[in-house]
């Protein structure tokens, strides 16, 4: 009988304790696949647990039950569940401190007959309506007005406080994209071009360098790889030695003072290898709330068990980059919604890439969908040998250890210049980047030296 009614019933929903016992044992019962069960079995089920049976005899269960049977109507089940459920939301609603006075006073007869035409989503909406009203009272929507009303106060405040955000560590990604915005940035790569050390270094730069609250969510790798990249570049120190436990005893010296260091950062993690939109937005408001957090970054976007399920179950069947797309989209929305930066990134199938950045965005899984909701987008890749030589890029490491070249494509940026390339000397063991050069047009472009520090 449990299944031929419209509301799912647990003991949260029975306020005495009697009560809880009888239904947790018919609740057992029935998932064991008893066939039929009676109040012989109910009692006998009882007898093995001194506590609850004392319980149980205390109240005449086997009265009670006999007298329940002789009352209990088939056709008014679902009624009488929906009773339950009212008063069970009309607990939760009450510890909430919400008035439920205002539906339910067991001293006016008029108040209990409405009660009783109510469902438990008349409830909900209810007192949705009430905090609607406050939230419209707060949050007014204008219906238009001329181009040139507030320009004004726009200026006014430029003045003071210009477009830009917090340092991201490379000059020209300061200068050309105002720094780490609070806006939605996507970079894309294959796998194993460095997406995820990309997003640990911009929040190393924000949350460590800088002190704003900072949010990692990681889809793919659990939280102890990340401290160890984090150790690695507080201390300056291969990751590998940490890894290994090679480490002389000035690098062991580092580490632990990284560690002290790291404890009064302000970057949070979450590791989360399955989710689905809803989490994700859950997530990231919970940290907002309870943290300050005014960035995050998300590693990465991919489809998972939980968003196909979601995905389906609410638009039906959603080919893969259509589900990335839409977690694209989410992402941006929850940027306007929470006032928060969110980075994140995609993979890429192709393992090469050509010089001309606008080209490879061709490359990208369903590149244009995903590409409409970003503020930002870049494409991270392999340097050619052609491009080193026609360039003359430096490849040698500025600092100890195995060193890399790696470009930048940045194929979008709103409010900014786009299609141009910035070379990066890299060392991804010790979790640094070094401009080599910006191009654009097939030039290298010289780009004035900003600072951002402190400016959010």
């Amino acid at each position: 009988m449990f299944l031929k009614n419209d509301f799912i019933l647990t003991k949260e929903d029975f306020s005495e304790t009697f009560h809880r016992i009888i239904f947790s044992t018919i609740d057992y019962l029935y998932k064991k696949e008893a066939k039929k069960i009676d109040i012989v079995d109910i009692d006998g089920f009882l007898s093995k647990y001194n506590s609850q049976y004392k319980i149980f005899e205390a109240n005449k269960g086997i009265q009670y039950l006999n007298e329940a049977i002789d009352i209990a109507n088939i056709e008014t089940f679902n009624y009488s569940c929906s009773r339950v459920k009212k008063f069970t939301l009309l607990r939760q609603l009450n510890s909430e401190g919400f008035n439920i006075k205002e539906l339910y006073d067991e001293e006016n007869e008029g108040k209990i007959k409405e009660f009783d035409n109510l469902s438990p989503q008349d409830i909900i909406e209810h007192y949705n309506k009430k905090i609607n009203k406050i939230e419209g009272s707060i949050i007014h929507v204008k219906n238009g007005s001329h181009i040139s009303e507030g320009v004004d106060d726009l200026l006014e405040e430029l003045q003071t406080k210009p477009v830009r955000g917090a340092d991201i560590g490379l000059n020209a990604l300061n200068y050309y994209l105002y720094g780490a915005r609070k806006k939605y940035y996507l970079f894309s790569a294959a796998s194993g071009f460095g997406k995820t050390r990309l997003l640990v270094y911009i929040a190393l730069q924000i949350g460590y360098e800088q002190n704003f609250p900072t949010l990692i969510i990681s889809t793919e790798l659990p939280t102890d790889e990340i401290q160890t990249m984090i150790l690695a570049y507080i201390a300056n120190v291969e990751e590998r030695k940490i890894l290994l436990n090679t480490l002389d005893s000035n690098e062991k010296i580092r580490i632990n003072e990284a560690k002290e260091k790291l404890k009064q950062s302000n970057i949070f993690i979450v590791y989360l290898p399955d989710f689905d939109l809803q989490t994700i937005e859950h997530l990231i408001k919970k940290y907002i709330l309870q943290n300050k957090i005014e960035y995050v970054m998300f590693d990465y976007i991919k489809e998972s068990i939980s968003s196909i399920e979601g995905l389906n179950k609410r638009i039906g069947q959603v080919e893969g980059w259509k589900g990335l797309m839409l977690t694209s989209e989410r992402l941006k929305m929850l940027v306007e919604r929470y006032n928060v930066g969110i980075y994140s990134a995609t993979q890429l199938n192709a393992k090469s890439f050509s010089k001309d950045v606008q080209s490879n965005q061709s490359l990208l899984a369903g590149a244009t969908a995903i590409a409409n909701s970003v503020d930002v987008g870049a494409i991270i890749r392999t340097v050619s040998e052609k491009e080193r030589e026609k360039f003359e890029l430096d490849f040698s490491p500025s600092k100890e250890g195995n060193t890399h070249l790696v470009a930048l494509d940045i194929y979008k940026n709103r409010r900014g210049m786009s299609d141009f390339s910035i070379y990066l000397r890299s060392n991804l063991g010790k979790l640094y980047y070094e401009e080599v050069a910006i191009v654009k047009g097939g030039n290298i472009i010289k780009v004035p030296k900003v600072n951002f520090k402190g400016d959010s």
